[in-house]
């Protein structure tokens, strides 16, 4: 709304020079409560602990000089052995996505055992000859953090907590300002 924008720009020129600080302070903020909603709507979508996708989310937080909050994710496709595998007839079943079942895909076991070799890792063939296999993958934070559920989230999160912590930045500092002022007192 223009009149927001209004009240905004009068309220941050009452801060002058402070303001970059409080609005750096504010992203910084707010930005960590999206990056959690981030991690949570990752962690959900896939079916991993937090702190899995947590390990793999950078942050780059804003300053007076440059004001930008980075989220940055890295990584390469999780293992589906982290997706509690079973095999099954038809192929692998995976807790992946609330349950999701690859065809056609095996574990091996090693001989006269129900001992997983290879890692645990789930495999396919590339075609109908016995060798070579390759290592399905499973899903990555990079790609799943521009999934719409994580999206959705970060905005939703910035909408609601941004504007509220800016205020209550600028108002620390307006508080701060006053306190700084030298009132005389006069004595009896």
């Amino acid at each position: 709304d223009v009149s927001d924008m209004v009240r905004a720009a009068q309220v941050l020129e009452q801060v002058g020079n402070k303001a970059p600080r409080a609005l750096a302070r504010a992203l910084n903020h707010s930005g960590g409560k999206a990056r959690t909603q981030v991690v949570r709507a990752v962690s959900r979508n896939v079916g991993i602990p937090s702190r899995m996708v947590s390990a793999q989310i950078r942050t780059k937080r804003a300053n007076a000089r440059d004001l930008e909050f980075e989220l940055k994710a890295r990584g390469a496709p999780m293992p589906l052995k982290l997706f509690d595998p079973i095999m099954t007839r038809e192929g692998v079943w995976t807790k992946l996505w609330g349950g999701t079942m690859f065809r056609s895909a095996f574990m091996v076991r090693r001989a006269g055992s129900d001992v997983f070799a290879l890692g645990g890792h789930v495999f396919q063939r590339r075609d109908s000859r016995r060798l070579p296999i390759d290592r399905v993958p499973g899903p990555s934070v990079p790609e799943q953090m521009v999934s719409v559920n994580a999206v959705t989230a970060l905005n939703n999160e910035l909408r609601v907590s941004f504007p509220a912590r800016l205020q209550h930045e600028i108002d620390y500092l307006l508080k701060q300002e006053d306190a700084a002022t030298p009132r005389t007192r006069i004595v009896k």
